[in-house]
């Protein structure tokens, strides 16, 4: 059996964000675009690379980003499912 155990996470937080867009919108746009959303809710952020998928039709932009509290995380989220072309954030 699965120890369901709630655990509060520890901030700030420092990692590397993930997110998957589909390679039909334009690079710089969608860059500008992420970056704007961070910017929005006050995350340190900045720009590591972007990856295309081994058939092309995504591409995998990763952002080192500080994250200060819960509300910020969850506006960061939030912000990035508006990105045009995103699938999902890690």
């Amino acid at each position: 059996m699965l120890c369901m155990e709630k655990r509060e996470i520890p901030f700030p937080q420092s990692f590397d964000l993930k997110l998957i867009v589909e390679a039909a919108y334009p690079e710089e746009q969608t860059k500008d675009s992420i970056a704007l959303s961070l910017a929005r809710c006050g995350v340190e952020h900045s720009f590591v690379n972007v990856l295309a998928s081994s058939k092309g039709r995504y591409l995998s932009y990763c952002y080192h980003v500080k994250v200060d509290s819960k509300q910020q995380m969850d506006c960061l989220y939030a912000e990035v499912r508006d990105v045009p072309g995103i699938k999902f954030a890690l």
